[in-house]
């Protein structure tokens, strides 16, 4: 399975988040992940709007099949300087979980809500997984309102001088 989970700054204050799912074959490598990057990936961005689009960064964790030759000239030739991994534009340590946020978070907390109870087929683990990241996403959503908040509490602080001010948030 290969997510994708993007937040995108919409008009003042809120984020919308896009989730999309694909199934990857169960044995995943150098001669089939480039097929899956060129119709399975297209197909999880290509309605995302191109403003988002262009920011977007590919992380690849340093596997044999993210590693292989022709997968890294097919990344460098259609997505230049937006992926990240061992070789790529942004040099990324194999395995460095403790640096990166899809392994000390994001894989975690899907396992965590996707193996609640046991998985019977293949069809409710896609089902739990695509469902898993809504939550996640809107999970994220709520952590960058709190952010938001908190950065715009600590502006209004020092005006206020220390004071009372909820009243002066809005």
């Amino acid at each position: 399975m290969a997510g994708l989970c993007v937040g995108g700054n919409e008009p003042p204050g809120s984020l919308k988040a896009i989730t999309r799912t694909s199934v990857l074959p169960l044995r995943l490598n150098g001669e089939i992940y480039p097929a899956f990057l060129e119709r399975g990936l297209h197909g999880l961005v290509h309605d995302i709007p191109l403003a988002t689009r262009v920011n977007l960064r590919f992380m690849h964790d340093g596997a044999p099949a993210h590693y292989c030759r022709n997968v890294r000239a097919y990344l460098n030739a259609v997505y230049p300087d937006q992926w990240i991994g061992r070789a790529g534009p942004t040099p990324w340590p194999a395995r460095s979980p403790d640096m990166n946020p899809l392994d000390f978070y994001l894989w975690g907390r899907l396992k965590s809500l996707v193996y609640t109870f046991v998985v019977p087929n293949v069809e409710v683990l896609q089902q739990r997984i695509e469902h898993a990241c809504g939550i996640v996403c809107n999970e994220l959503n709520g952590l960058c309102i709190v952010q938001r908040s908190l950065r715009r509490r600590a502006e209004v602080c020092p005006q206020v001088e220390g004071q009372y001010f909820e009243h002066a948030l809005h």
